[in-house]
C-alpha cells in the first residue's frame, strides 16, 4: 500500500523523531552508567578525604605532643646544665681556694727552706770556728783535792801565851823560819814545795758555746723535700690553669648547643 505523498513528510518526521528518541534513550542510559561510576568514585573519594583528615589530625596531635616533649626535655636539659654548671663552679672555686692555700703553704715552706739553705754556709763556718777554738783552748785545770773543811783556806796559826810568866810572845812560824840560820850551800832541802797552780784563764772558766753539728743527711733530705715541693707547686699551677681553661670553655659549648637547638624549636613551633 503506497503512502500518499502528502503523508510522506509526516512519516519521515515521525521516523526522525523515533530515531532521535532511541538515540536519546541510549544517551540517557550511557549517562546513567557514567553517573553510577561517578557516584562510586565520589564515595571512595569522600572516604579517602575522611581518612586523610584523620591522618592529618593524628599528625598534628603527634607533632604537638612531640613539640611539648621536646620543650620539656629542653627545659630539663637546661635545668640540668645549670645545676651541673653551678656544681662545677663550686668545685672550681673549692679547687681554686685549696690550690691557693696550698700554693701559699708551699711558698712559705720554700721561703723557709731558702732561708735555711742561705744560713747553711754561715753555720758551717761558725762550726769550723768553734772547732778551731776548742782545739786551741788549753785543757781545764785539775779539780782541787776535797777535804773535810770543804776546800776553805787554812787559818793562820796564832802563838800560844807563855805559861811561865814571861810576857814575851812566842815566835810565829814565819819568824822562826826567818831567824833560822841559812843552810849550807851543799845541803839539800828536806822537801820541795809543789809549784803553785797556774792562774786560771778566762777561756777555761768561760761557758762553752753550743756546738752546732750539721748533719749532711738532714741537709740532703731538706733539699729533696724542697725539690719535691717545687714539683708539686708546678703541678698544682698546671692543674689550676687547666681547670680555668675548662671552666671557660664549658659555658661557650653550652651556649653553642643552645643556639643550635633554638632553630629546631622555632621550626617545631
Amino acid at each position: 500500500m503506497a503512502i500518499p505523498t502528502e503523508y510522506q513528510i509526516y512519516v519521515l518526521a515521525t521516523s526522525l523523531m523515533a530515531a532521535f528518541f532511541v538515540a536519546a534513550m541510549v544517551r540517557l542510559w550511557l549517562l546513567r552508567s557514567v553517573e553510577d561510576e561517578l557516584l562510586k568514585n565520589k564515595a571512595a573519594l569522600e572516604k579517602q578525604v575522611v581518612l586523610q583528615q584523620k591522618d592529618l589530625m593524628t599528625v598534628r596531635q603527634e607533632s604537638s605532643a612531640w613539640r611539648i616533649e621536646m620543650q620539656r626535655q629542653f627545659d630539663l636539659f637546661r635545668h640540668m646544665a645549670s645545676d651541673q654548671l653551678s656544681v662545677e663552679e663550686k668545685r672550681f672555686n673549692d679547687l681554686l681556694a685549696k690550690s691557693t692555700r696550698r700554693e701559699f703553704e708551699l711558698q712559705a715552706a720554700l721561703d723557709i727552706a731558702k732561708q735555711m739553705c742561705s744560713e747553711l754556709p754561715s753555720t758551717q763556718a761558725r762550726v769550723l770556728h768553734l772547732e778551731s777554738l776548742l782545739a786551741a783552748a788549753p785543757p781545764p785545770p785539775p779539780a782541787p783535792p776535797s777535804s773535810n773543811d770543804g776546800g776553805l783556806p787554812a787559818a793562820p796559826v796564832t802563838p800560844m801565851p807563855d805559861l811561865g810568866g814571861n810576857d814575851t810572845p812566842a815566835p810565829t812560824p814565819e819568824e822562826e823560819v826567818a831567824e833560822a840560820p841559812p843552810p849550807p850551800a851543799f845541803a839539800m832541802p828536806k822537801f820541795f814545795a809543789p809549784p803553785p797552780p797556774p792562774p786560771p784563764t778566762q777561756a777555761a772558766f768561760a761557758a762553752p758555746e753550743p756546738v752546732v753539728i750539721v748533719d749532711e743527711e738532714k741537709v740532703m733530705e731538706l733539699e729533696e723535700k724542697l725539690a719535691e715541693a717545687e714539683k708539686k707547686n708546678a703541678s698544682l699551677q698546671v692543674a689550676l690553669t687547666t681547670t680555668r681553661l675548662r671552666s671557660r670553655s664549658r659555658p661557650n659549648s653550652i651556649r653553642k648547643y643552645a643556639l643550635k637547638k633554638r632553630p629546631l624549636i622555632k621550626a617545631m613551633a
